[in-house]
């Protein structure tokens, strides 16, 4: 059996949270338009947006923050991460009058 060091497993484990929640969201999308009171499409659209700023901010970021210390970047990155799932599970619902 092989063994793994303590931090290489939770690396592991956040990394995999962290890359499998952008994939949630396809499985919710008619729920997430219904609950905005938009079209699946504009749901979809307000999605792309989201990974098109993701896609265009990382490499700013990257040269930005190049000389940050890793764990110290990370930790903050997993921190802001669990913050805003926690401020989205504690929201109340949109109601549509």
């Amino acid at each position: 059996m092989i063994w793994m060091p303590a931090w290489l497993f939770a690396l592991l484990a956040a990394a995999f949270v962290l890359y499998t929640d952008d994939y949630v969201i396809a499985g919710i999308l008619p729920e997430l338009a219904g609950d905005l009171g938009v079209s699946e499409g504009q749901a979809g659209q307000l999605i792309t947006v989201f990974s098109l700023s993701v896609a265009l901010a990382a490499p700013i970021a990257a040269v930005v923050l190049a000389r940050a210390e890793r764990r110290r970047l990370f930790s903050l990155a997993l921190l802001v991460f669990i913050a805003a799932n926690v401020a989205a599970a504690i929201t109340p619902p949109v109601t549509h009058h």
